[in-house]
């Protein structure tokens, strides 16, 4: 293990010169010891580390979605760690919540960070919420959604989650427009998205603020997508926003 983390650190200080490599050879460590359940992490001191969920409708898609972005936050000295979660072609709430809250123990453990921050892109949006507002983890500050699904009926692709063989109201309860508790969330939405339509933002904005809670809508002139330049200026909102 020590041996592993020597490696780790040689790799982050030597790798920051370029990212795509790191993004190919990777700070690939183990947060549950598998070879799915890998993070790259980039620590800084202090006491918040942002987590970055990838996308990919629980049908694929890896951590390589936010390769860019943990330079965004060294740039402001802020810890991240851009995670790997199970894909199995199907939606996995209950298994991905608990590669979560691994990832977050696991942090907790190696680099002492008692708060963070989940930061989603599509599917990862879901998984996102879906662990903050159903689970009683006091160490999630807050939650960073990007062309997020909060209601699992009425995405595009919702047929992935009933060809899977999920009841109706096994989708129901697991949607995020439907907890009961909630936390401090930015929503980030392509105003053309035509996978995850902009009103899934709209209504979970509406739904938080409605239950009290701090939340804020921005729309950007993209599709479901984002690109580097809108991935920076949002995690360069988000440092300040989470403060």
């Amino acid at each position: 293990m020590r041996q592993l983390f020597f490696l780790f650190f040689i790799s982050v200080f030597i790798g920051s010169c370029s990212r795509e490599k790191a993004a190919d050879a990777g700070n690939k460590i183990p947060y549950l010891y598998d070879s799915v359940n890998v993070c790259d992490v980039y620590p800084f001191p202090g006491d918040t580390c942002f987590v970055l969920i990838h996308g990919g409708a629980w049908e694929g898609g890896d951590k390589s979605n936010f390769y860019r972005s943990p330079e965004i936050f060294e740039t402001y000295h802020r810890a991240a760690c851009n995670m790997n979660y199970t894909v199995n072609k199907k939606y996995c709430g209950d298994l991905n919540k608990k590669e979560v809250k691994n990832c977050l123990d696991f942090l907790s453990s190696k680099f002492q960070y008692k708060k963070f921050v989940l930061a989603g892109i599509s599917a990862g949006s879901t998984i996102a919420m879906d662990y903050a507002y159903h689970t009683a983890d006091a160490r999630v500050a807050g939650v960073v959604c990007l062309g997020t699904i909060g209601d699992l009926t009425k995405n595009a692709n919702s047929k992935v989650l009933f060809n899977a063989g999920y009841a109706y109201k096994d989708v129901v309860a697991s949607s995020p427009i439907n907890a009961t508790a909630f936390c401090k969330t930015l929503f980030v939405h392509g105003n053309t998205d035509d996978i995850s339509f902009p009103v899934q933002s709209a209504d979970m904005n509406t739904k938080l603020k409605a239950s009290g809670c701090p939340s804020m809508l921005m729309y950007k002139d993209r599709g479901h997508w984002f690109d580097e330049e809108v991935l920076r200026e949002v995690f360069t909102f988000s440092v300040g926003y989470f403060q």
